[in-house]
């Protein structure tokens, strides 16, 4: 390079001292560099040939970080979070370039998101490099996956040969999860009259045990369905005959992975209760089996009336009399009456 021999050959850049003349070059641009220097005396002696001296200078930490993911699962944007949510063992790819220099090692790391279930699992600082590294030109990658239970983000460090670093850290919340939805559900009355039949209000309390619940599962949308992920249905037919089917969204409180929510059945109708949950990397409960009950808390009417009110001495009848008798009652069964007459 003509700008390193101008400088040599300017005086002012030498300092002396006796026969030992010294000159300071500062390397200051990323690049390869080769220094040889040769040098004659005024009686043209040569200096002996030295070996010549190669390095790299790379101030410049890694480019291009990326990471990138491969499976069947689908993004999904959650309360202005984007998580992506999968069913299936994730493999993750991280990758970065180096023009320079080229890339050592990378430093990765799947961090379980604070407040995630304990069921989850990560890693932290796993270095690779040397030839667990795929290189292409100046890039480099690597891929691990994320198996089952992990809630949290990844992130990596990419490492050059000259030591700079450059970090990249994914704020998409990736969650692998492959255990469905548990689901039971008690209720507080649980001795029917007649099979089916209650005579105070009844109360279910709705336990479900999963690790990536959201309230917002009652409102969003399977994805290329027109179902919620969580659906509770309640069916409910009126004394007068009006039905009507029900989603409801009840206020679950959460301890754990464990989420309870209480309804309860108040009004004198015929019920039905029925739950499902696909969670969002589409793990599917769907075994509950409907309930089928009633609430009836009005006890039975009776009004008995006569045809013949003539009478001698309050209650003396000289002819036939005829009692009709009526009950006022929705669960009505002929063989629950019971009629006490007697004859002197």
């Amino acid at each position: 390079n003509e700008y390193y021999t101008e400088y040599l050959r300017n005086s002012a850049n030498w300092t002396h001292n006796g026969d030992v003349h010294t000159a300071e070059i500062t390397f200051a641009t990323n690049a390869r560099f080769t220094v040889d220097v040769a040098c004659k005396d005024l009686a043209d002696n040569e200096s002996a040939d030295m070996d010549e001296i190669e390095f790299i200078l790379d101030k410049t930490g890694p480019e291009g970080l990326k990471i990138s993911y491969e499976t069947s699962g689908v993004a999904t944007l959650l309360e202005n979070i984007t998580f992506g949510f999968y069913k299936a063992p994730v493999t993750v790819t991280i990758e970065a370039s180096d023009e320079n220099n080229g890339i050592d090692c990378f430093t990765y790391s799947y961090s379980v998101q604070d407040g995630a279930s304990a069921t989850n699992v990560g890693a932290e600082n796993v270095v690779v490099e040397g030839s667990d590294l795929t290189y292409e030109g100046n890039k480099a990658s690597y891929s691990f996956e994320i198996s089952a239970q992990f809630r949290g983000f990844v992130s990596f460090v990419a490492t050059d040969m000259a030591g700079n670093s450059e970090d990249c850290y994914d704020e998409k919340c990736i969650v692998v999860d492959q255990v469905a939805p548990g689901i039971t559900v008690e209720y507080d009355k649980v001795d029917a009259k007649n099979g089916k039949y209650f005579e105070g209000d009844r109360e279910a309390t709705i336990k479900i045990t999963e690790s990536n619940f959201f309230a917002a599962d009652m409102i969003d949308l399977v994805p290329g369905t027109t179902e919620e992920y969580l659906v509770i249905t309640i069916g409910k037919t009126l004394n007068d005959g009006t039905y009507t089917l029900s989603k409801v969204r009840p206020d679950f409180v959460k301890d754990g992975d464990v989420y309870t929510a209480k309804i309860k059945f108040a009004e004198n109708a015929d019920y039905t209760f029925d739950i499902k949950y696909t969670d969002r990397a589409g793990n599917v409960y769907d075994d509950y089996v409907m309930d089928e009950f009633t609430v009836d808390k009005s006890a039975p009417i009776i009004n008995v009336s006569y045809d013949n009110n003539s009478c001698k001495n309050e209650d003396q009848f000289k002819a036939d009399r005829k009692a009709t008798i009526v009950i006022t009652e929705h669960n009505f069964v002929v063989n629950d009456v019971i009629a006490t007459v007697t004859m002197d």
